[in-house]
């Protein structure tokens, strides 16, 4: 082993003891001083002097303030936004809960993913125009509080389901099914055509 390596792994054995020594020594050093502490504490505590525990706990506030410092400034801007959130309805006790468009196609990629069409007539549809019960879906939420033209989304967290919900302009079982169409009467020259 050359002299150089030699005085390396000299100088790292001697910084190696230095540190584990200070480490030992400072360690009891505080050992010592948090008995003290624990010991003042619990005579104060013991002791009948009221005026002496009150400074004593004065002290500690204003020690705590220091370390943590309280912003009101902060607590107002956060009571502010949780009485923002309080007030949009966004998500039901059922775990529906409304969001907009662009955290519809960028989140909750491990939710399924459905389109749904709410008529003029109260019918809902899936995407195969298959008529479906809403509670089903959305629960107690009223999806007749929306207006017509409407694009919704929805997040059912429940089912892990993404829900985009159009609100139609068309009825269900006029538009879709052909029900309570009634045949015109051709009238005139349709008629006499019609006959002959």
């Amino acid at each position: 082993m050359n002299s150089t390596m030699k005085i390396a792994v000299a100088f790292a054995a001697g910084l190696g003891l230095g540190v584990g020594g200070t480490y030992l020594y400072m360690k009891g050093v505080y050992e010592k001083e948090y008995e003290k502490e624990i010991m003042a504490i619990r005579d104060l505590y013991m002791s009948d002097d009221e005026d002496e525990k009150n400074t004593y706990e004065e002290a500690l506030e204003d020690i705590s303030e220091e370390v943590n410092p309280v912003d009101d400034e902060d607590d107002e801007e956060e009571e502010e936004e949780e009485d923002e959130d309080d007030e949009a309805p966004s998500e039901t006790p059922d775990g529906i809960e409304e969001i907009d468009k662009a955290e519809f196609y960028d989140g909750y990629s491990d939710y399924e993913e459905t389109c749904l069409t709410l008529y003029t007539d109260g019918v809902l549809t899936d995407e195969r125009e298959d008529e479906i019960d809403a509670r089903t879906v959305f629960g107690n939420l009223d999806l007749q509080s929306y207006e017509v033209g409407d694009e919704l989304y929805f997040v059912n967290h429940d089912d892990q389901l993404k829900i985009e919900l159009t609100v139609s302009e068309q009825s269900y079982k006029r538009d879709v099914l052909g029900e309570g169409e009634e045949e015109e009467e051709v009238t005139g020259d349709f008629a006499d055509k019609k006959h002959k």
